[in-house]
């Protein structure tokens, strides 16, 4: 699926990609697999996607709405991206909707001290729903915004928190280090970006 992830803008060498699992208290049979993909679009950008495969739809999605800072997405279908600058306590939260709302976020240690994150631009979100059986949604975040760490290793933890029509929510990670879902938890996030100061 790595192709679909060029809608926004243009893609340079750096790319990881990793499979999400749901969290085993809040298993979801009717998807097949979920897949992200992470990609350097320039030196400050980043491009990140979700693709889900399976009945796609029973998963309920917010309705269309203005792309604005929106609080409490998670209470619905949300896709969750965390960096973590490596040797810090300091970590950061964006959450997108398929609606195109969004809300980011700086915690100064483990859900505590958090504040809103400014962005220099409003990020931009595509959604996709066109092809049966499979549903994406892509972000373009500009790196600026986290500027201060932005040049050293992160540490990226993607996540998801999916809704059905019945209301009942599972919960996605690439890893689960807890035995409740715990998106903000240090393991969770295990995938590697490097510095935009390193060779990418």
């Amino acid at each position: 699926m790595l192709y679909r992830y060029n809608r926004i803008t243009s893609i340079i060498g750096f790319n990881m990609r990793a499979t999400l699992i749901a969290h085993p208290t809040t298993p979801c049979p009717f998807i097949e697999s979920f897949e992200v993909v992470v990609q350097r679009s320039d030196p400050r950008g980043l491009v990140v996607g979700f693709v889900i495969t399976g009945d796609v739809e029973k998963i309920l999605i917010p309705a269309p709405s203005p792309p604005e800072r929106t609080e409490n997405l998670w209470e619905h279908t949300c896709f969750e991206v965390f960096f973590r600058p490596v040797d810090s306590q300091t970590y950061f939260e964006l959450n997108i909707s398929p609606s195109t709302q969004w809300a980011a976020y700086r915690f100064d240690d483990y859900r505590t001290g958090m504040k809103d994150l400014a962005l220099p631009s409003i990020p931009k979100i595509y959604h996709d729903e066109s092809m049966a059986r499979v549903m994406d949604i892509e972000v373009a975040f500009d790196l600026k915004a986290l500027r201060a760490f932005a040049a050293n290793d992160m540490r990226v933890g993607a996540s998801a928190v999916i809704e059905d029509r019945n209301g009942r929510k599972s919960y996605w990670a690439v890893r689960h280090p807890s035995s409740k879902p715990d998106f903000h938890h240090r393991d969770a996030c295990s995938l590697l970006l490097p510095g935009t100061g390193a060779q990418t």
